[in-house]
């Protein structure tokens, strides 16, 4: 009986596998991403390099919470020593940046995909105002749970009369990620909202982008059994599973839109911006590969006046062809 007890009270194991499971996940996530657009486009941009970094804290922060399982994470806290109680400590607070940080990148990494989306004033400053306060949010979060306790202990939360209020920490942490997963959730709806598509490809458009809102359905969850479990180490898995979860979703949803079918589906309205060529009136051409352009433009572009850019590029063909057939008699050119 009593070792059916022990079993049941020991959940390292779950929650080692859950957290390198989710991590593989993850990475296989952004390797699809990287590989269909690199092979798409021939080029990443900014957005994919953030993406890369976070992938390197969200690492980091795995093997701190594996770490903390092989202290004793998830097993009954009167069965573990004092040496690996602290242990499980040291390791959620190191954690608990990287966790952090993580999302601030995979945050980032969005806003600046929205900047190439659209160059209407309102929406620019809106995604400024997100970025703003991704950039507090983080700051403060991670300040705080660096310093949570007093000195020279800071990661010894246990001893609740020399550290702050954790629930009230963590409410303001889950709150603000929350927030900020919806309102870039809203950026997206204000722009595809404008796009001048058919209303199947809008849809499919605003379905991909908001599965950001799983992300802060995760994180509220999360508070929730975090509010409701006492700080000890046998009510950690479930909080910590959430966690895991979060960065993974985090990382999914933020990769599916690259993805070959979603692209295919746009007939790589998206992702082609880079290297599009935008027709103007009078008949000229230029390329951009740099940054500058904004995907709204040639999506609603190509849809609205799609007959136009047809006809443009059928003149342009007869235009190269006739000048590549042989003259019968040579001719002056006029001095310039």
């Amino acid at each position: 009986m009593s070792d059916d007890i022990e079993v049941q009270s020991d959940q390292s194991t779950l929650i080692q596998i859950i957290t390198w499971f989710l991590f593989v996940v993850a990475i296989f996530s952004v390797c699809a991403r990287l590989g269909t657009k690199y092979i798409t486009t021939r080029s990443l941009k900014r957005d994919d390099l953030f993406i890369i970094v976070a992938q390197v804290f969200l690492l980091a922060q795995c093997i701190a919470v594996s770490i903390a399982t092989s202290q004793g994470l998830g097993k009954a806290w009167d069965t573990l020593t004092d040496s690996s109680i602290s242990g499980i400590l040291k390791a959620e607070y190191a954690s608990t940046p990287l966790f952090i940080l993580t999302l601030a990148l995979i945050k980032w990494s969005l806003s600046v995909f929205i900047e190439t989306l659209t160059p209407d004033n309102l929406h620019n400053r809106l995604n400024f105002g997100l970025r703003l306060t991704i950039v507090l949010w983080a700051l403060t979060s991670i300040l705080i749970s660096l310093f949570q306790c007093q000195m020279p202990a800071p990661w010894q939360y246990v001893d609740s009369e020399r550290c702050i209020d954790r629930r009230a920490w963590w409410t303001y942490v889950a709150t603000l990620n929350a927030g900020t997963e919806c309102f870039t959730v809203v950026l997206y709806l204000m722009i595809f909202y404008t796009i001048r598509v058919s209303w199947t490809r809008k849809a499919l458009l605003l379905s991909v982008f908001t599965a950001r809102l799983l992300v802060a359905a995760a994180i509220l969850v999360q508070l929730i059994f975090f509010r409701r479990k006492d700080q000890t180490s046998e009510d950690t898995p479930i909080p910590t599973i959430l966690n895991q979860a979060i960065l993974a979703l985090s990382v999914v949803t933020a990769c599916v839109p690259y993805l070959r079918p979603f692209m295919e589906s746009l007939e790589a309205d998206v992702i082609h911006v880079a290297s599009s060529l935008i027709l103007d009136e009078e008949g000229f051409h230029r390329t951009r590969t740099g940054s500058g352009g904004h995907l709204l433009n040639n999506i609603s572009g190509s849809t609205a006046n799609g007959a136009y850019s047809h006809n443009s590029i059928s003149k342009q063909k007869d235009i190269s062809t006739s000048s590549t057939r042989p003259l019968s008699s040579p001719t002056c050119l006029p001095p310039t």
